[in-house]
């Protein structure tokens, strides 16, 4: 795999991580093996240590567009919105497509390039449904989840 890349490790300490972390991230390593879209954060490869486990992803230099939306003195146009949100629900048509729910969408999850090409990131809660499954679970950030979904009224359908 040595080819000069630039690459991004997401990495898991092993001292004293419960079953249910160590879970989250086996689940993203399988989910982000199985996609592959210019919209999504691409999987490179995993190894582990005797102190670590690894992720091995795609560069996205920007950083996320909860950074972006933080800094005071970058102004975001309608227009780069609008590219963004059109590449993100592109990237969510694709893994929806694959039959993979993400279940944490938000700005902190959204990657970007100095090209302006937003990514998908952070799988690890994402689902991925068996043939016309449904899920009821509840999971992800709570204060990026609509009220309806945290209180439990009204007709929500999990998909």
């Amino acid at each position: 795999m040595l080819n000069g890349d630039t690459v991004a490790i997401k990495q898991i300490f092993l001292e004293n991580v419960n079953s249910e972390k160590l879970s989250i991230f086996e689940n993203e390593i399988s989910v982000l093996q199985k996609l592959k879209h210019p919209n999504i954060v691409q999987y490179k490869d995993y190894f582990s240590t005797k102190k670590y486990m690894n992720i091995v992803l795609e560069y996205v230099e920007g950083g996320s567009l909860q950074s972006l939306i933080k800094q005071k003195n970058i102004t975001v146009t309608e227009d780069l919105l609008n590219k963004y949100i059109k590449q993100v629900l592109e990237g969510l048509d694709y893994i929806h497509s694959q039959g993979i729910v993400h279940r944490d969408i938000k700005a902190a999850n959204l990657l970007y390039t100095k090209d302006a090409v937003v990514k998908l990131a952070d799988f690890g809660f994402a689902y991925i449904l068996n043939d016309d499954e449904k899920t009821n679970s509840l999971v992800g950030s709570p204060f990026w989840m609509p009220p309806e979904i945290i209180q439990q009224t009204g007709k929500v359908m999990f998909i």
